[in-house]
């Protein structure tokens, strides 16, 4: 199971503000228009990593049940 987490760099404690700021700026020094050919594969992935984590962390129900799933209260 992905640790979304880790993903974000972020604690388990972390307010939406600090993962908002994280994620987007992780997005823009990862952005796949800053590569070519495999590396921008790569980073196409990572992007899709990174954002499901960004829309399980930024939503109050979601990240409660992950935390849940993880056995953080």
């Amino acid at each position: 199971m992905l640790n979304h987490y880790e993903i974000l760099s972020v604690t388990t404690d972390a307010p939406f503000s600090v993962i908002h700021a994280v994620y987007n700026a992780i997005l823009k020094k990862h952005s796949p228009e800053n590569y070519e050919g495999d590396k921008k594969i790569q980073a196409e992935k990572a992007i899709k990593r990174l954002t499901t984590s960004f829309v399980i962390l930024s939503d109050k129900a979601k990240r409660r049940i992950y935390d849940e799933s993880i056995g953080i209260k």
